[in-house]
């Protein structure tokens, strides 16, 4: 039984900062499929919006594509009004077989993501409007409070807690261990099964077990070195996880 053993100490603490990032991971990819499935869901929507005006759109340049071929006929229009419109009818066409394409990928993409068959049909009721003032205020209103709780950057703290714990881990192996100890045997020896009738001596101790470290090869100086560079190097991704979280939040 361990009674003073700081490198044990510091490794338990360790084992509850990894569950800690764990959890947190978990609540990351929570949160990234929250924004998987939005993102995916208002590109269906802009894509099914886009396909709408472009259909329209076509409608609008087939009238005056039979305009322009009727006033060609009478000899009141140009060749090259009529090949422009003939044109624009034909891009047209193009961008609409390629908008429905893009909106069934989107719609299979969007079905994966939250686990459907896709087979099974949806309904997008949703409207394309944005409250421009809401949204300023939104992204105004970034603090580091707010950043802070976002489930990446609290997992990032963790891990620079965690490799500054790290460090004084290693540093604990230079310091003396105790250990309390005690044995307490039954025994017996015979040629046959008579339990009842065997002569049971009972030793036992006690006492206490010391370990003094006095040179391990440079090991323990290797480790604290390594866990120093593994702390800085979490320092500087919490500061990027930072810059990066404030980037997402205004895209």
């Amino acid at each position: 039984q361990p009674i003073l053993a700081e490198a044990m100490r510091r490794q338990v603490k360790n084992s509850k900062l990894n569950e800690s990032i764990e959890q947190l991971k978990t609540s990351d990819q929570k949160a990234g499929l929250d924004v998987d499935v939005t993102s995916q869901y208002f590109t269906i929507l802009l894509v099914k919006e886009s396909l709408e005006l472009n259909k329209q759109s076509l409608d609008r340049n087939i009238r005056s594509l039979k305009d322009s071929r009727s006033l060609l006929r009478l000899g009141k229009s140009l060749k090259i009004d009529t090949l422009s419109n003939y044109i624009a009818v034909e891009n047209l066409r193009t961008t609409i077989s390629y908008l429905e394409t893009q909106y069934n990928i989107a719609l299979l993409e969007l079905k994966r993501t939250i686990g459907i068959p896709g087979s099974k049909s949806l309904a997008f009721t949703d409207s394309l409007t944005i409250d421009d003032q809401r949204y300023s205020a939104s992204v105004g209103d970034i603090d580091e409070q707010s950043l802070a709780n976002r489930p990446d950057i609290r997992q990032q703290k963790i891990s620079v807690e965690l490799s500054k714990n790290q460090i004084s881990q290693n540093r604990s192996l230079r310091l003396p261990t105790l250990y309390l100890v005690g044995q307490y045997q039954l025994q017996a020896q015979a040629d046959d099964l008579k339990l009842d009738s065997y002569n049971w001596p009972t030793p036992s101790f006690v006492g206490l077990q010391a370990n003094i470290p006095i040179f391990s090869g440079m090991r323990t100086n290797a480790k604290v070195k390594q866990s120093i560079i593994q702390y800085q190097r979490s320092e500087l991704l919490l500061a990027e996880a930072n810059e990066r979280a404030k980037t997402e939040v205004i895209s």
